[in-house]
Order: C-alpha cells, then structure tokens, then sequence
C-alpha cells in the first residue's frame, strides 16, 4: 500500500473547497470559508458547468450538498426521542456541522466533538472562538485516524471525550473515498467496537460511485484528476453496487446498514438533484446496545 494513499493530512486541503461551497449555499458561516476555498472552486467552476448543465451529471457542489443536508437529516432522525445524546465527527475540517447542530438543538442535553489534524483543529478552534461560535457543548480535539496508539488516536480521544454509556454518533463526511477498501474496514471495525463500547449507536459517512454514462465518466474523470491534484494523492471508489457496500459494514460489525440515495430523499429534503441518476451515497450503520 503506498504512502501517499496513507497520508491523512491531504484531507485537509480540500476542506477549503467544501466550506466556501457550503457557504455559498446559505448552510455555513462567514468565519469558516477561506480565499484558497474561494480559489479553488472557481478554478473547477467550468467543469461543474459543464457536467451539471451539458451531461446532467452530478457535480461536486450538488454532492456536497446533497451528502451533507441529508446526513443531517439522519442524524436529527435518530435523536427525535430527545433523549442524551453525543456526535463524534473524524476529518471535520471545516464543516459547519458542529455549530450547526447545536445551534438547532440548544435546549437539548447533547454535546459535539469535532476532530482533525493538529493543524487543522487548532485553527478550527481558534476560528468558532474568534468568532463566538464555540459553545460549552462544543469541543475540538486533534486525531489522527491512522494512529493505532497513543493520545491522537480515535480509542483515546473517545476515552477522553465522550461520556461512557451515552448515546453516540459517529459522523465521518468526505473521508472514506481517499482511503483504500483496507484501511476503511479497519476504521470501521473500530467505530463499529466503540459504538458498542457505548451501548451501541449510528454511524454515518458518504461515498460516492461512478456513473454508468460514457459522456458523463468523461467528465468525471478529468474532476477526479483535478481532486487528487488538490489532495495530493490518490481517490478510491469503493461500492458500485450498494449491496456491497451493506455487506462490507456488516462484516465490519455492525449491526445493521442501509445506503440512502438523493432521489429517495429529494422531496422532502428539497435536495438538489441531476438528470442522470445521482453519484453520491449516504451508508448509515447502527450497533445495537
């Protein structure tokens, strides 16, 4: 397996991207979008055109969106008993989520851990305190998802974080596709062992598949390359079938799994949608107590 399909810290770069398209659709705040984000998705802006409005594919900002406005969705689906609750994010980069979800749920005993990079959740800090974004609810610790030991590592940071025997979601948006089939698995027999550890629980991420249509994987392919030149390494396309993607969880302990598509959620969530049919896959995954 390669280095560079193990190097954690290329995730980071492309959170610049993610913020200033959340941004830009009413779903962040001013404090999380940076100039390079801004850069960034000009610079890919004629190829979005070109996918969205020549191909009807689906194009990178409409699946971020429709990733991220549906993964809340089934996060708030899963506290509506408004019991004690607890949400995990791995790789939050920039994401609006953390402030987000305690603003809509202020009234509720419920905390949020976002983690990274050292780098990168450091100046995710220092951005939601600067700002008046960070609550007491609201933490942000570094973590390295590769780490198997030590105090950066995802056993510890849960040890030091979250409250034993509370509810718990683990939300991991915009990761799973730069990691080979390998070392997925592996993270996700951990989550999967925490999750129990708590008395079970959700856990969310998405993952994007390549379209059946000749013309649409033209475009596609040269957007794929324009990522990994960002990213600085390799993307990995792992379920075409979602069956497969089901089975995988499973036999990574969980307890029972689903993928959610954007057409099965498009009216009532009013997510944006394609012609062809959509890319982007939302996999939730629960452990029972």
């Amino acid at each position: 397996m390669d280095k560079e399909s193990l190097d954690t810290s290329r995730i980071s770069i492309t959170a610049h991207y993610t913020s200033f398209a959340w941004r830009k659709n009413g779903l962040s705040h001013p404090a999380l979008t940076t100039g390079p984000g801004r850069a960034l998705f000009l610079a890919a802006a004629p190829w979005m055109w070109l996918g969205r409005n020549l191909l009807g594919i689906t194009d990178i900002e409409t699946y971020l969106l429709q990733r991220h406005i549906l993964m809340d969705h089934l996060m708030d689906r899963a506290l509506e008993d408004g019991k004690p609750a607890q949400v995990l994010e791995l790789a939050c980069g920039l994401s609006p989520r953390g402030w987000r979800f305690l603003a809509r749920n202020q009234n509720r005993d419920v905390r949020y851990v976002e983690t990274d990079l050292p780098g990168m959740a450091a100046r995710k800090e220092e951005i939601l305190k600067q700002a008046g974004l960070l609550q007491k609810a609201h933490s942000i610790s570094a973590l390295n998802i590769l780490e198997p030991e030590g105090p950066s590592c995802l056993e510890q940071v849960c040890k030091k974080h979250l409250v034993p025997g509370c509810r718990t979601i683990v939300v991991t948006e915009g990761l799973i596709n730069y990691f080979p089939l390998p070392v997925v698995e592996k993270l996700w027999q951990r989550i999967a062992a925490i999750l129990k550890n708590q008395g079970g629980g959700l856990y969310l991420a998405d993952n994007m598949v390549l379209p059946k249509n000749d013309l649409a994987l033209a475009v596609i392919k040269p957007v794929r390359r324009i990522i990994e030149a960002v990213a600085r390494g390799r993307t990995h396309l792992h379920f075409d079938d979602d069956r497969d993607a089901v089975k995988t969880l499973l036999g990574c302990s969980f307890d029972r799994a689903a993928v959610h598509r954007p057409e099965d959620w498009a009216k009532s969530l009013n997510l944006p949608l394609c012609r062809s049919r959509s890319t982007t896959r939302v996999l939730e995954a629960w452990v029972t107590g």
